[in-house]
């Protein structure tokens, strides 16, 4: 019977996390999943992974997914990375404006981090893995995948269901980037050895045998049961309500001892997730001053909930909290969420209080509408796209009959921005149809609506709408109606060539030389490089002039290679371009060497990878 470190039976689990960990301690990467249902000993051995990872010098962030925290932008990995200091990287308290780029520039920059980071190695661990929030899981993906040659390693704990994340661990595991390992129940030898460690003393076989039968070798229910044959309690006779409705009633049992005041406590709790702050769960049971007090310390003493260092307390185990909330009448549920709403919004606790907003259907509650766009934006902002999305679609569907304009227009953003082009097109093509899009807004509309066309594919489709969007802007903001036509420009290079890019081109060129600047520069380059694609050796003349270097204090920086500003090598990039095209390859390679050592500081990825093909 496999033992190791007091856990039955699970002696190939602790060797590999073993190997895993050494190998990180030597330099190495490596990721480890368990997968597993409920209640067989994943916290455990998660729990035990840590404490071996830290007695061997590795930096540990730790992090527990949550039922209630599945849209909070990335929150699983600010978690584990609050606890190695990387936490900055995701750019979470950011207020800028965010552009499309910004997803993968949080991902490359999170990457960087952990490949520059001296001294010991990395170990992210993952407890629930399966209640991540769909932007953290990605970003673990993309880290899993490009870690081979880092001091890195990943141990997450799974369940099969939701099904999300067992099925990325699977893809990772079938392209060679980690192990996926399965635990089974337990035996029926160690279910009996299990159950008499827990009593303290020997049973009658007849006795374990039963224990095993009702609890399928659950080592969690087990575990309950031994409490109550401590108790002096008689095991039923028959299962005859199967394994999880006897398995429900052996955790709420738990609760049975607990005052009035501590049980409406718990179920309140129940509602707030596996982690909340006492003092909302009291507030949302309607507790206050001695009642509140008595609740939680009813609550404590149970052994029901544990509460380290910090404001958050914990059920001992997610299942109890699944088992207190799933025994909740519907109406009692919608109400309590609708409660812990309003409560966490009058906190400005605004990212938790949105999934209550949903939980409770406040359809047609403004403010429940508002929280969620705002929620939206800040996913948004935070480059958490999957989040984002998920928020704009239920403030959409939560204000009923007529959203806001702004509201739609955040949504259609949203959906481009991850790469949702069909449904971006026709949330474009709604708003058109909407009396009320008028003037700036219609702009941006057929702006962002060719944009997703050429997503889709759909170059001549997007030719259309770019040109709608440029002569609508041409009287009312030139300076838009210039960037519309520079993208144009640059979809139609890559749709129809140079030669159907350069007549739009030309317009962007002439249209910026009016209003000068920056915007005249970058309309050069742009012109620039385009003409020397379609044969027009003018077109050197026009992206050398444009090139930062031409600047007095560049000048010297470019002739030393040491640096180039942020943001140069747009314009460094055409030069670079059309440098090759007339065989300077020299100056190109300098071009090219400074430009893509720029936006790599920058941690641009998108900038890397375009620098990078051209050099």
């Amino acid at each position: 019977m496999g033992r190791s470190g007091g856990l039955l039976e699970r002696g190939d689990v602790v060797a590999a996390m073993g190997r895993l960990l050494s190998g990180l301690a030597a330099g190495s990467s490596g990721a480890l999943y368990v997968l597993g249902d409920a209640g067989l000993g994943k916290t455990s051995l998660i729990d035990r992974a840590c404490e071996l990872g830290r007695a061997r010098g590795l930096a540990v962030g730790f992090a527990r997914g949550h039922p209630m925290e599945t849209t909070l932008p990335f929150g699983l990995l600010a978690q584990a990375l609050d606890g190695i200091g990387g936490r900055a990287q995701l750019g979470l308290d950011d207020t800028a404006p965010s552009s499309p780029q910004d997803r993968a520039a949080r991902f490359y920059g999170v990457l960087r981090w952990v490949q520059e980071r001296s001294g010991a190695g990395v170990l992210l661990a993952f407890d629930d893995l399966h209640w991540a929030d769909a932007d953290s899981l990605a970003l673990i993906s993309f880290i899993a995948r490009r870690a081979d040659a880092e001091a890195l390693g990943i141990i997450g704990c799974v369940r099969p269901w939701p099904p999300e994340a067992s099925q990325t661990i699977a893809a990772l595991e079938h392209e060679g980037h980690g192990t996926v390992m399965q635990l089974a129940p337990l035996s029926e030898a160690a279910s009996g050895q299990l159950l008499e460690r827990r009593v303290g003393h020997s049973l009658p076989s007849a006795v374990t045998r039963r224990a095993f039968e009702l609890c399928a070798g659950n080592p969690l229910l087990l575990g309950q049961l031994a409490m109550a044959i401590g108790k002096g309690e008689v095991l039923p006779a028959a299962a005859v309500t199967g394994l999880a409705a006897f398995g429900q009633g052996v955790l709420l049992a738990r609760f049975a001892g607990l005052p009035s005041v501590g049980m409406r406590c718990a179920r309140a709790a129940a509602v707030l997730g596996t982690s909340f702050l006492p003092e909302v769960a009291a507030q949302v049971a309607g507790l206050a001053g001695a009642e509140a007090d008595t609740a939680l310390e009813a609550l404590g003493r149970s052994g029901l909930i544990s509460q380290g260092p910090g404001a958050t307390a914990d059920f001992v185990h997610p299942l109890f909290r699944q088992a207190l909330y799933d025994d909740l009448a519907g109406p009692v549920r919608t109400r309590l969420h609708a409660t812990a709403f309003a409560i966490l919004r009058d906190r400005g606790m605004e990212a938790q209080a949105a999934e209550h907003a949903v939980l409770a259907g406040l359809v047609g509650d403004r403010d429940a509408v508002a929280v969620l766009e705002r929620a939206g934006l800040a996913a948004r902002r935070a480059g958490a796209l999957a989040t984002a999305v998920t928020r704009f679609d239920e403030a959409v569907a939560m204000a009923a009959d007529r959203p806001d304009v702004p509201l739609l227009l955040a949504q259609a953003e949203a959906l481009v921005s991850a790469g949702q082009a069909d449904r971006a097109v026709s949330a474009y093509l709604g708003l058109l149809a909407r009396a009320d899009v008028d003037g700036d807004n219609r702009v941006m509309v057929l702006w962002m609506l060719a944009r997703a066309l050429v997503m889709r594919g759909d170059g001549d489709g997007a030719a259309v709408r770019f040109a709608e969007a440029a002569a609508q802007a041409r009287t009312r903001d030139p300076r838009t109606a210039v960037e519309v036509l520079l993208d144009d420009a640059y979809a139609g290079l890559l749709a129809a060539g140079p030669a159907g890019a350069l007549p739009v081109a030309s317009l962007a060129r002439e249209l910026a030389a009016q209003l000068g600047g920056e915007l005249k520069v970058r309309a050069d380059a742009s012109w620039g490089q385009i003409a020397m694609l379609a044969g027009d050796t003018e077109g050197m003349v026009a992206a050398e002039a444009a090139a930062p270097w031409r600047q007095p204090r560049l000048a010297t920086e470019y002739d030393t290679g040491s640096t180039v500003e942020v943001g140069g090598w747009g314009k460094i990039n055409g030069f670079a371009y059309c440098a090759r095209l007339v065989e300077r390859f020299d100056e190109a390679h300098r071009a090219f060497t400074l430009a893509r050592a720029a936006a790599d500081r920058a941690r641009d990825p998108v900038a890397v990878a375009t620098l990078a093909v051209g050099h």
